[in-house]
């Protein structure tokens, strides 16, 4: 070698396999274990698709300058707490679609600049405490379409960076008051179709920098509305597809637009046919009437909902607000938020009609 000049280090490529200085790509090669001869400085490792079923401790150690990297739709059974050992620079992880049963305690300490770990669709049953240890930087977390039942109170201990976490299409039944504990700067959390029944007091407590809250398709009965009081910066409530009755507790949140779609989970009579610009309000506004729409239910001046379950949601909103000082419509785009769900035009004519308490909402 010639002094000063730059050294041309040969790119070693595993057979089968397409390599370049940066990245090794093996997707679709009917690997059945983590191929020999990957580039010691490679940064991007893509290992989609192929039939792995087991990583050896240690196989990724010599990567050192390893930043991304993808197993996808491999058959991975278990992860051990050494399996990403000597990976420190490792900021993506991908293991969707495996067969992961569990998790070790401590499977990933040593990733301590990963930013995003995807574990959606695989077979894990509970999340113990410490799985996630050590993952100081994370900011996205994916669990969803898993078996989980379970969560350990300090599973989610010392994310102190996470922003999403995502835990869709599960098992779970209930949060303990602990779970989200230290988690301050999550921004959104999804937790649709689960099997949740119970929304414990104070188990979002400390989340001051949620935005987004997911709660759809669930079998929640009753919520105690302060429990999203402690959210200062919440802006998004989706609790629809759950098995709420109608009443003006919903509607009292300040600032939130709070989606509670129809659904057969919606504990209402039957209203096919009645104009609901008859029914007194205070039926409406009481678990004893509770008028929420059925298919061909007639509204003032013919306008019908499609999307949303329930007429008493706007009406109940100005009812209990003159008790309330007119919380349910503080938001400046509250009022355009709910026509555009209903998709009607003249908002000032539908106010006039559906509610004598108009004046409550010019006060607002």
């Amino acid at each position: 070698m010639i002094a000063g000049d730059e050294c041309e280090c040969e790119v070693s490529c595993p057979d089968l396999c397409s390599c370049s200085k940066q990245q090794t790509s093996c997707i679709s090669r009917n690997l059945t274990s983590i191929p020999n001869g990957i580039f010691e400085q490679t940064e991007f490792l893509i290992l989609e698709s192929n039939n792995i079923k087991d990583i050896p401790p240690g196989v990724f150690s010599t990567l050192q300058t390893l930043y991304h990297l993808i197993l996808n739709e491999n058959d991975i059974e278990t992860i051990r707490n050494d399996t990403f050992g000597g990976l420190g620079k490792l900021t993506i992880l991908s293991l969707k679609s495996n067969k992961i049963t569990e998790l070790a305690a401590k499977a990933f300490r040593s990733l301590t600049n990963l930013t995003l770990l995807h574990l959606a669709k695989n077979f894990i049953k509970a999340i113990k405490e410490e799985v996630f240890f050590g993952l100081h930087n994370l900011n996205y977390l994916y669990l969803g379409d898993n078996d989980i039942e379970s969560i350990h109170n300090g599973s989610f201990r010392g994310l102190h960076n996470l922003q999403l976490f995502l835990l869709l299409n599960n098992d779970i039944t209930d949060f303990g008051e602990g779970v989200f504990n230290h988690q301050s700067r999550l921004i959104k959390i999804h937790l649709s179709r689960n099997n949740i029944r119970l929304v414990e007091k104070g188990v979002f407590r400390g989340l001051y920098e949620l935005e987004e809250l997911n709660l759809q398709h669930n079998l929640i009965k009753s919520i105690d509305m302060k429990i999203f009081k402690e959210l200062p910066k919440l802006e998004y409530l989706d609790l629809s597809e759950n098995r709420l009755i109608c009443n003006c507790a919903l509607v009292s949140l300040k600032d939130l637009y709070i989606v509670l779609n129809h659904g057969d989970g919606i504990m209402c009579t039957e209203t096919t046919g009645v104009d609901l610009g008859n029914v007194p309000d205070y039926d409406l506004c009481t678990n004893k009437g509770d008028y929420c729409r059925r298919e061909n239910v007639t509204i003032i001046n013919g306008h019908s909902i499609d999307s949303v379950y329930g007429v008493s949601v706007i009406r109940c909103a100005f009812m209990c607000d003159a008790k309330q000082e007119c919380n349910a419509f503080q938001h400046p785009n509250g009022l355009q938020r709910v026509c555009n769900l209903w998709s009607i035009g003249d908002k000032t004519s539908w106010l006039t009609n559906v509610t004598r308490y108009v004046d409550i909402y010019e006060r607002c």
